[in-house]
């Protein structure tokens, strides 16, 4: 990933409604502390945070795009969700301090809405609201329905060892819906990747007369492959080798890191005395007497030792909001029989994994997957009153395997 330079062009940007960087030069962006699901009756702004990898400061804005379920634009007035005018000035900013890589931290404080429901944030230049430097998701939500949870062993015979399954119940007692399947749609996700969520999944038992609503499946609808627990990067500091990091070189021109050589674990047995953080970056820099202004950014280039298969493998995790893009895609050294790639990464800890994409393989190859893996899950209920034209988010609830298995 490349450092870019600010753009002067007024063109206007195609938007995407998802977490999606729009120029080489954004860097480390933080929603509410990480956390995308936020209750909508807690107080206090949403907080904004990013870098911009450059020595020029931008006059920028934020605003909020109101969206359906399925993250398409909703037919809804502004007024109707936010208030106040929805252009949001940047709080404050400061320049890194005695980094290689030259950056400006903006901060952010954005309106909390007074309407539940998904929220695409858009960052873009002041002077042209069509020039757009990154979107991000967030989800504000009510506990007007009630749900329950669990996780179990999959009913189908063929994934009993690999995947999860998740069994569901919810009562809507205090919501009208005479059509309680087009009234409501369930959102599942794992590890807070969007791009493997379940979306839209209709229950298995409805009970009108009690306004209840199950999701008990035989034939694999809600279960997730387990994977198994996430690799994992030390690079909090920069002035010696961290966990998995082989090399860290200081130059004039930056920070280069190799990260020590992975292997696949795809024949391996559960990790399970491995900790990770499912998925998660968690910034931070570890060395003595330094501050977060001076958490320096470093080229890193990560190895899989691996013969070459039939499709395509991508390095993921939320350092990256799971996206597989040409930054990411790994490239294949036949002389030394690796994958590799380079990724511009702030100081952190970071997971991640390898995902792979072919029509022969599973998409966790080189990872394994096991069912009794830790995973994080999250579910959230979206409403469609009658005669309106948008879907509030008035269930959640979060849960983690560790608890079932």
């Amino acid at each position: 990933m490349p450092l870019g330079t600010p753009s002067t062009s007024t063109s206007s940007k195609k938007i995407y409604y998802e977490d999606k960087n729009y120029e080489t030069y954004v860097g480390n962006v933080i929603v509410n502390y990480t956390q995308p699901f936020i209750d909508l009756s807690e107080k206090g702004p949403i907080k904004l945070e990013f870098d911009l990898l450059t020595n020029t400061f931008e006059n920028l804005q934020a605003r909020y795009i109101y969206c359906n379920f399925d993250w398409t634009p909703a037919r809804i007035p502004e007024m109707q969700y936010l208030p106040s005018f929805n252009r949001f000035d940047h709080k404050s900013f400061d320049y890194s301090i005695n980094t290689k890589t030259k950056y400006i931290q903006y901060f952010f404080e954005l309106s909390r809405p007074i309407l539940t429901g998904n929220y695409l944030i858009v960052l873009a230049r002041r002077d042209n609201p069509e020039d757009i430097l990154f979107t991000r998701r967030v989800v504000f939500y009510s506990k007007s329905v009630s749900i329950a949870a669990k996780l179990r062993v999959p009913s189908q015979v063929n994934q009993r060892n690999t995947h999860q399954q998740l069994d569901m119940e919810m009562w809507y007692t205090k919501l009208d819906a005479p059509n309680p399947q087009q009234n409501f749609k369930t959102v599942v996700m794992q590890n807070k990747n969007w791009h493997s969520a379940l979306v839209d999944v209709k229950p298995s038992i409805m009970e009108p007369g009690s306004k209840k609503m199950e999701w008990r499946y035989f034939q694999g609808e809600t279960t997730f492959p387990g994977w198994n627990q996430f690799r994992f990067l030390d690079m909090r500091t920069l002035n010696y080798r961290g966990f998995n990091v082989a090399k860290v070189e200081n130059k004039e021109t930056g920070v280069q890191v190799a990260q020590g050589m992975d292997k696949s674990f795809g024949n391996d047995s559960y990790r399970q005395l491995i900790k990770d953080n499912n998925g998660r970056m968690i910034p931070g820099n570890s060395d003595p007497g330094e501050s977060w202004l001076e958490s320096d950014y470093a080229l890193v280039q990560f190895s899989l030792k691996s013969e070459r298969v039939n499709g395509n493998i991508w390095l993921t995790g939320r350092y990256n909001d799971w996206l597989k893009t040409n930054a990411n895609l790994m490239e294949y050294d036949e002389e030394n029989q690796l994958y590799y790639v380079t990724l511009r990464l702030k100081q952190g800890y970071y997971d991640y994994r390898y995902e792979v994409e072919s029509t022969d393989l599973p998409v966790f190859e080189m990872e394994g997957s096991h069912y009794m893996a830790e995973n994080e899950y999250d579910i959230l209920v979206y409403y469609r009153a009658q005669g309106r034209f948008y879907d509030e988010v008035v269930g959640f609830t979060s849960l983690n395997s560790l608890e079932f298995f």
